[in-house]
């Protein structure tokens, strides 16, 4: 073996995997893995990885959607020192606005120009602490040396440390990245062009010298796709427009600017009154508005660099810029590339208009194609030619690994006799789903999570369920903090004895990044398929994916609504002990194309209603449990 391995033995197909991992290093090519809970992953991509990069002057930057798993690629890179003469320097990053030591700036919405006014004008205590002469100080040098003297990786760790000593948790962590092997982040770092670009000098390495790894990979398309994501709504023009009037009241200067912005937030309402509520928007008709609203004003580059005069004299004061809102937008805006959507949202007499990215490839072909090499791993890279198409890998291979979990553990049953499809909702459907998830809590033993498409559907479904099962009743709100979310979940482990049930949904809180091994969690229930309605988004990727895959259904509406629903169904089985139900409610599931991507992850039996039938699924259900 050409590389070390960060634990004592491999798991079942583990070597299989990282071999391939390391090979496709070795190749500078791309892998696209399909990982299920269990095999083991971050050890698999890492050890390899990690081993092979120490040899050949690289850097491997291990990107992840959630903070909890930099944890667990801290512990594995730790594990593998033991193991290594020359050992890994790791460092931990997260978000810049996550590791401010100012509170009321972290949570603006125009953090990363403020922090960046604060620091040009030498008015954050914290930074000036850290930074000399373009260099750390003798106090942050010395700190720094603590860190590596301790052992210190964990960014939140850097964080309630640095913050003692008054100085910058981000300037201190990113200078550990400058000597790292291993740098854990967040996608954000590699995939926002604004932030690489800083990233990239910290590093001190090109792309090229970079071994990249996307964990839940799932997720990245739509969160680069997230990173062109602008508007201009009519709340920001009138915060925009109060905002150059405190202005011009104190300098009494730009009153040009307040004209103008006054008329153009009258000509957008009249400009949008011609549209639906929600609607295509031409670029250069309402560039040709905001031209035409100009007062003394010779263009728009002249009136987006007096927008910029007054919002750094407002992020001087630590407040929030509208007015820099407006100059992001035009920029964004005024991209010519066609795979943007530029739309108009309207509700009553308020509006917005939004650019948003359609492909993902247009920033993550570049980044990919030149890394050194680029793995992306997740549990539900399904289908992983689809992953790869849409972020624009060129060279690349597919891994599908085995589950290490014996099938007989799960059990996973389709109920047919109602759906959640739109034009069949009603009183009767809502009570026979009612009746078919009493029936499965009462032959349930222990916590059981039901996943709902949507709020109101919890509401109109769960209004017909009587509370004769003895169990806790947890629900899911919207917009759940951490620490709220963290409170349910441990309400939810505590009554593990009793059983409790929490009713969710679909793409909230609970859907993936939740760990809930053995007694914790016994039965997954899945109400209908969450189908949105398309909006006009949704639409136009269709369209956009049709037209350049000739898959645009799929891609765009069909398998992302199916790697949710087996995100929800990953949160059952964690270990080789546990066992559990998974149960599909709508007859939709039963169809053939449906069914068959269902049994590509699990198989499914399609279970009876009728309670006098030997295959009644509560009967299935109790008889699965009973099993030793």
């Amino acid at each position: 073996m050409d590389y070390f391995f960060a634990h004592e033995n491999f798991r079942k197909g583990q070597k299989e995997f990282s071999d391939k991992v390391f090979n496709i290093i070795k190749q500078r090519k791309q892998l696209f893995v399909e990982a299920p809970t269990g095999s083991g992953k971050t050890a698999s991509v890492l050890s390899p990885a990690l081993s092979y990069a120490v040899k050949n002057n690289l850097k491997v930057v291990f990107l992840t959607s959630r903070h909890t798993q930099h944890e667990i690629a801290i512990k594995t890179a730790e594990k593998l020192n033991e193991k290594l003469t020359r050992k890994i320097i790791i460092a931990d990053i997260i978000g810049k606005k996550n590791m401010c030591a100012l509170p009321l700036i972290s949570k603006s919405n125009d953090f990363f120009n403020i922090c960046k006014t604060l620091r040009e004008n030498e008015k954050c205590e914290y930074y000036n602490n850290t930074r000399k002469d373009k260099g750390l100080s003798l106090k942050a040098k010395n700190f720094l040396k603590l860190l590596y003297q301790k052992n210190v990786n964990s960014s939140k760790k850097i964080k309630e440390l640095s913050e003692k000593e008054f100085l910058c948790p981000y300037e201190i962590a990113m200078k550990k990245v400058e000597d790292a092997d291993l740098i854990i982040a967040d996608y954000n770092q590699i995939f926002n062009p604004k932030i690489r670009k800083i990233f990239l000098s910290k590093l001190k390495k090109d792309v090229s010298e970079l071994i990249i790894i996307a964990d839940e990979a799932h997720n990245l398309p739509e969160r680069i796709r997230n990173t062109i994501n602008s508007r201009l709504s009519k709340f920001i023009l009138q915060r925009a427009i109060k905002e150059a009037e405190e202005y011009y009241n104190k300098n009494n200067d730009y009153k040009e600017v307040v004209e103008s912005l006054k008329k153009i937030e009258l000509n957008l309402q009249r400009f949008s009154q011609a549209f639906e509520e929600e609607d295509i928007i031409e670029r250069i008709s309402l560039l040709n508005v905001i031209k035409n609203s100009l007062i003394d004003i010779e263009d728009i580059d002249d009136f987006k660099y007096k927008l910029e005069v007054i919002a750094e004299e407002t992020r001087l004061e630590e407040k929030p810029s509208f007015l820099s809102s407006i100059t992001n937008f035009l920029e964004e805006w005024n991209n010519e590339e066609e795979s943007f959507l530029r739309m108009i949202i309207k509700k009553q007499d308020d509006y917005a208009f939004v650019i948003k990215a359609l492909d993902a490839s247009i920033i993550s072909k570049k980044i990919i194609n030149e890394s050194y090499s680029f793995i992306a791993v997740s549990a539900t890279l399904k289908p992983s030619e689809m992953f790869a198409k849409i972020l624009g890998a060129e060279d690349y291979e597919i891994l599908k690994v085995k589950s290490p979990f014996e099938e007989k553990n799960r059990l996973d049953i389709i109920i047919t006799n109602t759906t959640t499809k739109y034009n069949e909702r009603g009183q009767e459907t809502y009570k026979k789903y009612a009746e078919n998830i009493q029936e499965a809590i009462k032959n349930i033993p222990g916590n059981i999570i039901i996943f709902f498409p949507s709020y109101n559907l919890i509401e109109k479904i769960t209004y017909y369920i009587e509370n004769t099962h003895g169990k806790k009743v947890l629900f899911e709100k919207k917009s759940l903090t951490s620490e709220e979310k963290k409170a349910l979940l441990e309400q939810f482990k505590e009554n593990s004895n009793n059983g409790s049930v929490l009713f969710a949904v679909v793409s909230g809180s609970f859907g993936e990044g939740v760990d809930l091994p053995g007694d914790y969690l016994k039965a997954v229930i899945v109400v209908g398929l969450p189908f949105e309605q398309p909006d006009l988004e949704t639409k136009k990727l269709i369209e956009y994916y049709d037209k350049k895959f000739f898959q645009g259904w799929n891609y765009g509406y069909l398998y992302p609504a199916f790697n949710k629903i087996f995100q929800n169904a990953g949160r059952l089985i964690r270990t080789e002990n546990d066992r559990g139900v998974v149960l599909y409610i709508d007859y939709r599931y039963a169809w053939e194309k449906y069914k068959n991507i269902l049994d590509e992850e699990h198989k499914t039996i399609i279970c009876s209603t009728e309670k006098n039938n030997q295959n009644y699924f509560g009967k299935v259900i109790k008889q699965f449990y009973e099993k030793k």
